[in-house]
């Protein structure tokens, strides 16, 4: 398995130095001929690409790697007939070409793919003629050193630009239940999710013996149109069921507090549900919640042709419940770090300040997503101003993004009580250790003068204890010893002015 892994990355390499020094050597002309009349492959494509779009230099590392595990395809068919009945079916990776071979009364097709693999990146790119950007955006979420690695997508590309390419990539925050505190004790702090897209798990101070955690994840989603059919494809995450640490020790994780909480409106006790939900209702993946609303509400892609705006309400929904999460466990962490005098000597320590530091990063980031997504929203309202229930949800995220930003303040103000704090908790540790040095200070003007004049009668045996002239030694040590004190005592700053004043 690893020699076929290095032979496909010898071949990449080969491949990819082809190409570039092609690209170099020829004219212009004739590469307008050649994308004439060859066609590359999709990995060939994204290699090409990256000429002028640096920010793809790890999909292509990503295209070139083994699938880790299978994805998930879901493939729900509407057809314009409102008679029709609405059908979701699973299929194998083996046969997604299926996602483009469909009925001609199928007014929209959605394709649901849950944790992609490089196998199917290629495939469906190179079917659906889809922008590397695309995948990148999904698949490529680390915030990597500049000095390092360029930047990713979503930081590479600016949102009004991002906001016109007609595609959407919604990066969000979920939280995470990682059990006992004591099993991540001495562990580090940055964990990844086990999926063909690995994303970072960031582990969270503990709370008590509870140690949670803060996944990254992404929702993308695109609608091609062919002929008369809309093909809308979504790529999502799957659940985390496990987390990664160095040397490849797995510990299991979970939802904080169960699955996704439903949004939408309760129908009354006697009223007949939807068939098919039960069967796909699963809050705790985000797949499956997306099976259950486009199966509740298939009627809203059966009157016009979909957008985008169309397509991404429910999964924008969806993930603005996990910022809902995300701001309470701000506030909780933002109560947790309240520090008082009287608790600071037991809590306070070094690693909050770093601690408090990354929320402030962390905050700059989620309002940097936040703000990215509703410019794409205001975009294509312009294009669609029918979508009236968009101004809801235009509304929940201002309100999200007030509710950061009143957490992140409260932060920023936290890390300098914890900077002063430190520095007052210094200062109180300098003056236990100015008392314990100033009695080790009395101790020794005690024993030296009695060293001393022991030391001076040290040369005759009459001067022993129990000796004829022993109590000569106290009538001259002790008397050197209260004028050694007294010495040590006097304030020679008082008699100098004493002096003065004659």
């Amino acid at each position: 398995m690893q020699a076929t892994k290095q032979a496909r990355r010898l071949n990449y390499n080969h491949i990819y130095g082809m190409v570039e020094e092609t690209m170099h050597l020829i004219s212009p002309l004739s590469k307008d001929s050649i994308s004439m009349t060859t066609k590359l492959s999709y990995i060939d494509h994204v290699c090409q690409r990256t000429q002028t779009n640096p920010c793809l230099k790890p999909l292509v590392d990503y295209l070139v790697k083994e699938p880790r595990f299978r994805s998930r395809v879901h493939i729900l068919d509407i057809h314009s007939s409102p008679s029709s009945v609405f059908q979701a079916v699973e299929i194998p990776d083996e046969e997604i070409s299926r996602i483009y071979q469909h009925s001609p009364l199928v007014c929209t097709r959605i394709v649901l793919v849950e944790n992609i693999n490089s196998r199917l990146v290629s495939q469906i790119g190179e079917a659906l003629d889809i922008d590397p950007l695309f995948f990148a955006g999904h698949i490529i979420t680390d915030f990597k050193d500049i000095e390092n690695a360029p930047l990713p997508p979503s930081l590479a590309t600016l949102p009004s630009i991002a906001a016109e390419k007609g595609y959407l990539n919604i990066h969000f925050q979920q939280v995470l239940d990682l059990g006992s505190s004591a099993t991540f004790r001495n562990m580090a702090y940055s964990l990844k999710s086990d999926s063909n897209t690995p994303r970072n798990v960031r582990r969270l101070p503990s709370l008590f013996g509870r140690q949670l955690g803060l996944g990254r994840g992404c929702c993308s989603m695109l609608v091609k149109r062919l002929k008369e059919t809309s093909i809308c494809l979504l790529l999502v995450d799957p659940p985390i069921t496990h987390v990664q640490a160095e040397l490849q020790r797995t510990f299991p994780a979970t939802r904080l507090h169960g699955g996704i909480e439903d949004f939408e409106q309760s129908a009354s006790s006697n009223a007949v549900s939807y068939q098919s939900a039960d069967k796909y209702w699963n809050n705790h993946s985000m797949l499956s919640c997306l099976l259950h609303y486009f199966g509740s509400n298939h009627s809203t892609f059966q009157d016009v042709p979909v957008t985008i705006l169309g397509l991404a309400y429910y999964p924008v929904r969806i993930i603005l419940n996990e910022w809902n999460v995300y701001t309470s466990l701000v506030s909780r962490y933002s109560k947790y770090y309240e520090y008082s005098i009287s608790d600071m000597t037991y809590r306070l320590h070094n690693d909050d300040i770093i601690d408090l530091q990354r929320w402030r990063r962390r905050s700059q980031q989620s309002q940097h997503k936040l703000t990215a997504l509703v410019d794409f929203i205001n975009f294509q309202l312009d294009e669609e101003p029918k979508q009236k229930r968009w101004t809801l949800v235009l509304q929940d995220i201002r309100y999200l993004q007030r509710q950061i930003e009143i957490y992140s303040i409260s932060l920023e103000q936290m890390l300098a009580v914890a900077t002063s704090m430190v520095q007052i908790l210094d200062s109180r540790r300098s003056i236990v250790e100015a008392l314990h040095i100033k009695r080790l200070t009395y101790v020794a003007l005690v024993f030296i003068p009695l060293s001393w004049v022991a030391s001076l009668f040290s040369m005759g045996e009459g001067f022993l204890p129990g000796q004829e002239f022993f109590w000569i030694y106290f009538c001259i040590s002790l008397p050197l010893v209260v004028f050694v004190l007294l010495l040590s005592a006097t304030p020679y700053h008082k008699l100098s002015k004493l002096c003065k004043r004659k």
